[in-house]
């Protein structure tokens, strides 16, 4: 069976051989072996060349082996391998190819993509070029043969010597973290590099890159060939996320209201996750949770700037709240109502009663007393060692209402010994009474009257009942005073005005005192004072009371009189030279007391007085009657000042009397004063400026000089200054002819 084809060849395979009890065995001549009886058609693959393949069967039997072969011949397929000696470069590019086709190809043909073809097995060196961007030239050979063809296709890639970067991004600005994607608009075919300005580099053709810092940056894209390179930037401005974050306990309870604290700074809205499906837009909000458990707590704040948002969460445990169970030993009763309260609860942390009255307890098994009727609502809160406090119970308990004992008498006191008094039941919640009255005494009625028969203060007790078995008693006093009897005595009943009056009480049985005193004047106490300003009788009465409740009063006509007393008056009338006069102008007066205010006293109706002394004065009237009434004035005045001033002749220092011994000039209400004393021939002998408070010359000349007494002889003496107290000059000595001098002489006599 010669058989021949082109790769791939399918052989089927005839089995002709004879005989009995054969067994085969096949060599295709591939290397593959057989022993089947007809074997199954054999594919001979591609080869580089024309090959022949010797096929053989075996066969054998117990009588012998027979071997019988046959050729298969294969034809190959053109397998193209070619390639060129550069594959990109810049624009011209010169480029050279080989051909290493396998397969016995007959026949060739090229196409450079550039508009050249060629059938030569190796073709021409070819040119290839490219304008502003990146040229890909495809270069296909096929190779042909009688049985069949084979093409393969190379690339050339041509760069341009100019080159262009250009990029484009989705976003030039947004918050932290910032994702930008950059999108290559370069020069195809350009190898680039990206500097994102924040530190970070790409060679990826369109990046997308995060920028994780608040600040601006400046991107930079280089596009980059064998044959050139370009740059370009854009600025990217990533604004910071909003500083967030909040404050909460890390647990609660459930059902308690859970307080978020927003610490956020410079934000201007808020976005909370509760963690269990609720949400909130509040700045500080609060949530209730209704299950325990563990929940995740999120904070989105957006910036104020940019609306930027930032997120922060937190974990909150919600615990569950304990179990609660209560009894009690009564749940009624009258007030004040006593019960023992019992915690039946499982072991817990803390427990808290409120008795529905306003009063708490955290003992365990308290007890408390309800002292207001009414119906209370008494609750057990349990709290454990996390502050989660159980659902509160509620046991209601009914406190009676006490009944309210009161009444009052008729009247408050009585002010005989013997006396009936009414009683007025004024009980509130009461329907029956018992009263006891003090003095053995006993009435079941409402309102009772009772008679005592004596003075004295009786314990009246009043006991009330109600419907509901409770009861309260009441006890207040009565009394059954003696009466009060007035009567009063008068120390000082007659007398000059002003009168002083003492008034003694000898009432009886009396702890209040009114006195009228007749003068439109009223007084109390026992024993008061009073003064009488006016003349006249006046009747005097003194009203008494005992426990302001019995009376008595009695009346004194003309108890006190009051004579009429002098009025001092007077007036002054100054004369002249220190002479005064003074004019009584008293009225109703019959003798008389005056103090000159100079140490002269006198008792003439109107003197008449002269002052040597220039002072103020302080004079005093005393008027007096017949009845020994007197009355007192007081009026100061000024004398008119009376001054001058006399200067010595003579004087006799060893033989004089007195103050003949002396030159003493003499004087009074000087203000200034210097004199002095010559020689005729001029020789000072003596001087002096002294004065007194009064005005008055102080020094003398004794007659000495230098220790030395001076001889006998007339002096000159000269008044350098005299000035009185009211301004005036001192004019000189009047010598009777008409003229006043201040110079004069002054004879010393031994």
């Amino acid at each position: 069976m010669p058989q021949n084809g082109c790769a791939p060849l399918e052989v089927e395979f005839d089995n002709n051989s004879t005989g009995e009890n054969l067994s085969y065995f096949w060599d295709f001549g591939n290397g593959i072996t057989g022993t089947a009886e007809n074997p199954a058609p054999m594919v001979y693959p591609q080869a580089l060349v024309d090959t022949f393949y010797i096929v053989s069967l075996t066969v054998t039997n117990q009588c012998g082996t027979d071997t019988s072969s046959d050729t298969v011949f294969v034809s190959p397929q053109p397998v193209i391998e070619f390639g060129s000696d550069v594959s990109s470069g810049c624009t011209p590019l010169y480029v050279n190819f080989t051909n290493q086709t396998q397969g016995q190809a007959d026949s060739y043909f090229w196409d450079f993509g550039n508009g050249q073809t060629s059938t030569d097995s190796i073709p021409q060196t070819q040119v290839f070029t490219a304008d502003d961007q990146f040229t890909y030239y495809d270069v296909i050979l096929i190779a042909t043969n009688e049985c069949g063809a084979d093409t393969s296709v190379i690339t050339i890639e041509v760069q341009p010597t100019t080159i262009n970067s250009f990029f484009n991004v989705d976003v030039t600005e947004g918050c932290q973290p910032l994702a930008v994607q950059f999108t290559n608009l370069a020069t195809p075919g350009a190898a680039i590099n990206w500097d994102f300005g924040d530190g970070n580099f790409s060679v990826i053709e369109n990046p997308i890159h995060v920028f994780d810092t608040a600040g601006v940056f400046l991107v930079t894209q280089y596009a980059v060939n064998s044959c050139g390179i370009d740059s370009s930037t854009v600025e990217i401005t990533v604004f910071p996320p909003s500083q967030v974050d909040f404050e909460v306990d890390p647990y609660s309870c459930v059902g308690n209201e859970v307080q978020f604290t927003n610490l956020s700074q410079d934000i201007v809205g808020s976005e909370w996750d509760f963690g269990d499906g609720a949400v909130s837009n509040l700045t500080n909000p609060t949530h209730i949770y209704s299950e325990p458990g563990i929940y995740t707590i999120t904070l989105t704040g957006y910036s104020v700037s940019a609306n930027c948002p930032a997120t922060v969460t937190q974990t909150l445990i919600i615990r569950e709240n304990p179990e609660v169970d209560l009894s009690l030993d009564l749940t009624n009763g009258c007030q004040p109502l006593s019960i023992d309260f019992q915690n039946d609860s499982p072991i817990i942390g803390f427990s808290q009663w409120d008795f529905g009255d306003g009063n708490f307890s955290i003992d365990d098994n308290p007890n408390h007393v309800y002292t207001e009727p009414g119906t209370y609502a008494a609750t057990l809160t349990n709290t454990d060692e996390w502050g989660c406090a159980s659902d509160t119970s509620i046991l209601n308990i009914i406190v009676h209402p006490q009944p309210t004992p009161a009444f009052e008498a008729d009247i408050e006191q009585l002010c005989n010994e013997i006396g009936t008094v009414s009683f007025i039941n004024q009980s509130e919640d009461a329907t029956g009474y018992f009263w006891e009255f003090g003095d053995g005494q006993t009435s079941p009625f409402t309102n009772p009257d009772v008679v005592y028969d004596g003075a004295g203060t009786y314990n009246v007790t009043l006991t009330a009942f109600n419907q509901f078995g409770c009861q309260d008693t009441i006890s207040q006093p009565f009394t059954v005073y003696d009466r009060p009897v007035a009567d009063f005595s008068i120390n000082g009943e007659e007398g000059c005005e002003d009168l002083f009056v003492q008034f003694i009480s000898e009432a009886t049985n009396a702890d209040t005192y009114d006195w009228d005193f007749g003068d439109g004047t009223v007084g109390t106490g026992p024993n008061p004072t009073h003064t009488y300003l006016d003349p006249g009788q006046y009747d005097v009465s003194l009203f008494i009371s005992y426990n302001d409740a019995c009376y008595d009063t009695i009346n004194l006509v003309n108890a006190v009189t009051v004579y009429d007393g002098p009025l001092a008056d007077f007036e002054i009338v100054q004369n002249g030279g220190g002479w005064v006069s003074f004019n009584n102008l008293s009225e109703n007066a019959d003798f008389y007391y005056w103090d000159l205010g100079d140490g002269t006293t006198t008792d003439e109706e109107n003197p008449v007085h002269r002052y040597d002394e220039n002072a103020p004065r302080a004079v005093m009237l005393i008027a007096y009657n017949a009845q020994g009434c007197n009355d007192t004035l007081v009026l100061n005045f000024q004398p008119d000042y009376f001054y001058g001033l006399q200067v010595p002749t003579a004087f006799s220092p060893e033989t004089g009397v007195d103050k003949v011994r002396q030159f003493f000039p003499s004087g009074f209400g000087l203000k200034e004063y210097h004199i002095q004393v010559f020689t005729h021939w001029g020789e000072l002998m003596w001087e002096s400026q002294a004065i007194d408070e009064l005005g008055k010359p102080t020094e003398f000349w004794d007659g000495y000089h230098d220790g030395v007494i001076a001889p006998q002889g007339a002096y000159v003496w000269k008044v350098i200054k005299a000035e009185f107290i009211d301004g005036t000059e001192w004019q000189g000595m009047d010598y009777g002819d008409g003229k006043k001098r201040k110079v004069g002489s002054v004879t010393l006599l031994r």
